[in-house]
């Protein structure tokens, strides 16, 4: 890890914050959406949840032209708090609001990552990029091996003293206190030249 620069050291911690937090909820998220209407709700909330990354990780290629890759960063990651901040509040109702919900978590995750991975190109260097990206694995794979299992005990506890819809909304709103600290802790990253780009 001494072999790499403090901006690849900082994308690094970005990174592994973002799959902790997702390994956290994610699977979780699918299983909240499962119970009321079983496959139905979760193959909705994909496949526009999907649509929406897509789509916004598309046209990130315009705007990264016009924004900079570290508000585009820190507008994905609050924009992914205040999600898991409506699955607090909304609980049951949820299900009502379900394709906005999944175009506004797309919108979140598409504007992130491709400001994220336009950052890892140009920050990491060419020489130790294989450096780089194996640390990267190392920490994010293990990170994401642990998670689940820490969301899963964060339900149960708050399950068994407060009820089932309480575990849930306990880890929803601890994912949201994590993702609102990311946006902080993303900081100022450096300026790079404008992104060059073409849809053609």
């Amino acid at each position: 890890m001494s072999l790499l620069s403090r901006d690849e050291k900082h994308l690094i911690a970005i990174q592994s914050l973002d799959y902790f937090v997702t390994g956290l909820s994610s699977v979780f998220v699918t299983i909240f959406l499962f119970a009321p209407n079983y496959l139905r709700t979760t193959i909705l909330f994909n496949m526009w949840d999907f649509a929406s990354l897509s789509f916004f990780f598309t046209f990130s290629g315009w705007s990264l032209r016009k924004f900079s890759s570290g508000a585009h960063m820190k507008l994905g990651v609050a924009v992914s708090a205040l999600f898991y901040l409506l699955l607090f509040f909304l609980q049951g109702q949820t299900i009502r609001y379900l394709i906005p919900l999944a175009i506004f978590n797309g919108f979140g995750s598409g504007i992130y990552w491709a400001a994220y991975n336009f950052n890892q190109y140009i920050f990491s260097n060419e020489e130790k990029r294989e450096q780089y990206f194996g640390y990267t694995s190392a920490v994010v794979n293990f990170l994401s091996a642990i998670s689940p299992f820490l969301g899963g005990v964060i339900i149960t506890l708050a399950a068994r003293w407060y009820g089932t819809g309480t575990g849930y909304a306990s880890l929803f709103f601890l994912v949201f206190l994590l993702l609102a600290f990311m946006v902080f802790f993303i900081g100022k990253l450096p300026s790079h030249e404008t992104l060059v780009f073409s849809y053609g």
